[in-house]
C-alpha cells in the first residue's frame, strides 16, 4: 500500500495498491451513540477482478461493522462510493481496521475515504469530520421560495446588498470548520462575531447563543482569521466588515444560504519558509496560513 495523489473531488492523497490481506488503521474513531448508521466508502478499482473491504472494531479479527463489495469502476482514478447499513454499533471511540479481501491474488481497490452518519444530521461521524444533512438543507431554499415577497413601492432604490460590522471577540487554537471537535489542532485564530465560537461549534449552537460583537445583533455568524504576530507578540485587529451581496444579473432571484454553511479559503496545510535573516520570524521555521 503507498499513498499517492488523488483525482477524486477535493484533491489530496488516496490510499492505493490495495490487495487481499491489506489492511488500514483508523484510531478514535466515535461512531455516536447506539443504533442505525450508514457507513461509506469512496473507492476506484481499475483490476478485473473484484473483492470486499471489510470494517472492524477492535482488531483485524474483530467484530465486523459492515462489508463493502468492490468491483471494476473503470479506473484507479475513476471514483464511485460504496455505501452500507449498519444495524449496531459499539458506541465512543473506537479502533477501526478496514480489511481488503481479494477474490483473487493482486491488487484490486483503490480507497481516497470513509463515512459515517447517523441520520441526525451531525453525521455520527469522527472528531475532524462534519456531518450533512442534505434533506434539511435542500428544505430551506424551498421554503423560502414558498413565501410572497411585499410589494416594494414604486421609485424605491433596491440595492441587493448588507453588511456586518464586527468587533474582535476572542482567540482560540481552533477551526471548527476544517479540524471540528478538535480543540487545540489549528494554529491560533482570532474570532469576530459569535463569542461562543470554538471547535465544538455548529450552527445550531451559533442559533443558541446569541452573544455577538457583530452590529447588527441579529447577525449570530462566526468570523475568524490566522492570528497576527510581530516580534512574538499578538496583534489584534479592533474589527472586521463582512459584506453579503448578490452579483446575479437579476438580483430578485437570489436566495439565502443554507443554515450551517462553511466557507473556506486558503490550505491549512500550507507552509512558507521565511528568509535566512529578518526580525519577525525565526529563520528557518515554517508558518502556517489560514483555512478558515
Amino acid at each position: 500500500m503507498v499513498l499517492e495523489a488523488t483525482a477524486d473531488t477535493d484533491g489530496g492523497r488516496n490510499a492505493a495498491f490495495l490487495a487481499d490481506g491489506d489492511r488500514t488503521r483508523f484510531d478514535g474513531m466515535d461512531l455516536g451513540a447506539a443504533g442505525l448508521l450508514k457507513a461509506s466508502v469512496r473507492v476506484a478499482s481499475g483490476a478485473s477482478g473484484t473483492g470486499t473491504v471489510e470494517l472492524r472494531t477492535g482488531s483485524p479479527t474483530g467484530p465486523l461493522l459492515a462489508t463493502f463489495p468492490i468491483s471494476p469502476t473503470g479506473g484507479w482514478q475513476s471514483w464511485t462510493t460504496r455505501t452500507a447499513d449498519v444495524a449496531t454499533h459499539p458506541a465512543g471511540p473506537q479502533t477501526l481496521f478496514a480489511v481488503m479481501r481479494g477474490a483473487t491474488p493482486g491488487d484490486f481497490v483503490n480507497i481516497n475515504w470513509f463515512s459515517f452518519d447517523d441520520g441526525t444530521g451531525s453525521g455520527g461521524t469522527a472528531p475532524g469530520w462534519v456531518g450533512v444533512d442534505q434533506a434539511a438543507w435542500n428544505a430551506q431554499p424551498a421554503r423560502f421560495r414558498a413565501m410572497t415577497p411585499a410589494v416594494v413601492p414604486a421609485g424605491t432604490v433596491r440595492v441587493p446588498e448588507f453588511n456586518a460590522t464586527c468587533a474582535y471577540s476572542h482567540s482560540k487554537p481552533d477551526d471548527p470548520i476544517v479540524v471540528p471537535g478538535l480543540p487545540g489542532a489549528s494554529h491560533m485564530h482570532s474570532f469576530f462575531g459569535n463569542r461562543s465560537t470554538d471547535a465544538f461549534t455548529t450552527a445550531q449552537s451559533l442559533r443558541a447563543d446569541r452573544r455577538t460583537s457583530c452590529t447588527p445583533a441579529e447577525d449570530l455568524s462566526a468570523y475568524w482569521i490566522p492570528t497576527l504576530y510581530e516580534g512574538g507578540r499578538t496583534v489584534e485587529s479592533d474589527g472586521m466588515t463582512v459584506y453579503y451581496g448578490s452579483r446575479l444579473p437579476d438580483p430578485s432571484v437570489t436566495v439565502p444560504f443554507p443554515q450551517g454553511l462553511r466557507m473556506i479559503a486558503g490550505n491549512a496545510k500550507s507552509a512558507w519558509r521565511p528568509p535566512s535573516t529578518g526580525t519577525s520570524s525565526t529563520p528557518g521555521t515554517t508558518r502556517p496560513w489560514d483555512s478558515g
